[in-house]
C-alpha cells in the first residue's frame, strides 16, 4: 500500500469554550491537514473515523466499498 493518507480524532474546546469536540482529521502526503466531521461524542468520533480509515484502506488496494 503506498497511500500514507491517515485518519486521526483529535480533542479541542468548542466556539463557546465549555466543552470538548471531536474532530476527525484526515492527513495526506506533504502535510495537507482536512477536517472531515466534527462530533459532540468521542465514541461517535472514533467509530466514525474507523470506517473512513477502512474505505480509504480499501479504495487502496482497488476495492469499492460502495454498493
Amino acid at each position: 500500500m503506498n497511500d500514507t493518507t491517515s485518519i486521526k480524532v483529535e480533542a479541542h474546546y468548542s466556539e463557546i469554550g465549555s466543552e470538548i469536540e471531536w474532530d476527525i482529521v484526515e492527513y495526506k502526503p506533504g502535510a495537507q491537514r482536512h477536517v472531515l466531521d466534527t462530533l459532540e461524542s468521542e465514541v461517535d468520533a472514533r467509530c466514525k473515523a474507523a470506517c473512513i480509515a477502512f474505505e480509504t484502506y480499501m479504495k487502496s488496494v482497488g476495492i469499492s466499498t460502495q454498493k
